[in-house]
């Protein structure tokens, strides 16, 4: 058998020692001169309409340099295949606890941290699907994109299931014979299987 260089050897940490001791320098660790720090403030809800923000005690707070929320930025999606998540919470509903409803920028990471603290949120809560097989139904507790399927997608991804409102994209895979397979095999077993998502 051919001997290798490289494959199937030990490569040695060549930052090992300083990475166990602490010394080694993460993207974290730079600071340069006149750099803010941001903290954004997410939805303690699921599922919930924004009445109302107020960003006046935030944006008072000394050292704090700005408070934005959806008003302040274009509405450009963050998602490739398909445009449903936004910088901030574009159409003032919630829908996932820790959707991004404002950013603080201030001189120190503990005064943004206490702006978006003072950032006051009025919320009107909405009903919320918790299980995969409620939201997967055909008459789901709640449909979380009524407008899905207005919503720009990739070239790749299909539209949804009129059946289903919550699916945003189904993909069949379908291989061989089945029945061909069943009646060739000596022993078949039949279950339910899940994975988390690819």
């Amino acid at each position: 058998m051919e001997e290798f260089k490289v494959i199937g050897k030990s490569a040695p940490r060549l930052d090992a020692v300083e990475k166990v001791t602490g010394k080694a320098k993460f993207a974290a660790d730079f600071k340069i001169s006149g750099m803010l720090y941001a903290k954004v403030l997410g939805s303690p809800y699921p599922h919930a309409r924004i009445v109302g923000i107020d960003t006046s005690k935030a944006e008072s707070l000394a050292g704090v340099r700005a408070v934005v929320t959806s008003k302040d930025v274009p509405p450009v999606s963050l998602d490739l295949n398909l445009e449903d998540q936004y910088v901030l919470c574009l159409d003032n509903v919630v829908r996932y606890v820790g959707d991004p409803l404002a950013a603080v920028a201030a001189d120190t990471i503990e005064i943004a941290e206490e702006a978006a603290g003072l950032i006051e949120v009025d919320y009107e809560e909405l009903p919320a699907v918790f299980d995969a097989e409620e939201a997967f139904r055909t008459d789901p507790p709640v449909v979380i994109h009524p407008d899905l399927p207005k919503y720009k997608r990739g070239p790749e991804l299909a539209r949804p299931d009129p059946e289903r409102p919550n699916v945003f994209h189904t993909y069949k895979l379908c291989s061989g014979d089945v029945e061909k397979g069943f009646q060739e095999a000596d022993l078949v077993v039949e279950n339910r299987f899940s994975t988390v998502r690819l």
